[in-house]
């Protein structure tokens, strides 16, 4: 199967490709011809790119294309082009955060400093983040650090334009896996233990879920399903 992935340097996009080692990949910006983000008619722009190399599946690996394809499926679907938008998602936070002001007092109220508390954005964009006061700098948050301490916390948050965010109780520390979902079964290329990958593919069988996700667990509790792109 032809398959688009619309940007070889996002940091998943090899490994997204390495699990689809039946299909046929092309990388999106390594052509003149893939459209700009900032198209103003970026879905239709995208289908007129699959239709001229025969795409038959697409994965969207930037939110702009993800949004723009997601109200645009049936249109690719008239054409038979398949979009792997991994739409499914599964959140357990602690709480939801709102407001800045909440911050504090809810990290205090769920057991920090003693208990393992992680946070993550309301939108569920990015990482989960572990708030642990042993860490001292920091330069970009989300995508770029694992944790960082509860002072830290205040500096980048404390702001007009606090965005909401979840809190999660995390005592037994975060594994994160990325799982290709397919008709052939689960694909990881992180080593699984047997039990666990049996139990997220049951999971994802019974739920009938497709497409390439990120799956957070701590210990064995299952905190959070969302798509790896995203």
């Amino acid at each position: 199967m032809k398959t688009l992935i619309t940007n070889a340097q996002h940091h998943l996009s090899a490994e997204l490709a390495y699990l689809l080692a039946s299909a046929e990949i092309v990388f999106g910006n390594n052509y003149n011809t893939y459209p700009q983000l900032a198209s103003i008619s970026l879905a239709h722009e995208i289908l007129k790119f699959c239709l001229n190399e025969h795409i038959e599946r697409i994965f969207p690996t930037h939110p702009q294309e993800i949004n723009a394809l997601k109200a645009s499926e049936i249109l690719f679907e008239e054409f038979g082009i398949a979009i792997g938008l991994s739409k499914y998602t599964f959140n357990k936070p602690a709480i939801e955060v709102k407001d800045f002001n909440e911050l504090s007092s809810k990290l205090l109220h769920y057991g920090y400093p003693q208990r393992k508390l992680a946070i993550g954005r309301g939108d569920l964009l990015g990482d989960l983040i572990l708030i642990d006061d042993e860490v001292k700098n920091f330069e970009q948050i989300w995508l770029k650090i694992a944790s960082l301490s509860f002072i830290q916390l205040g500096k980048l948050f404390n702001h007009s334009h606090f965005q909401p965010l979840f809190i999660y109780q995390i005592d037994e520390g975060v594994d994160r896996f990325n799982f290709l979902m397919e008709a052939s079964g689960l694909k990881s290329i992180k080593a699984v233990p047997d039990e666990l990958k049996s139990a997220i593919e049951n999971f994802f069988d019974s739920n009938k879920i497709e497409g390439f996700y990120q799956v957070y667990f701590s210990g064995n509790n299952l905190v959070r399903i969302k798509n790896a792109f995203a």
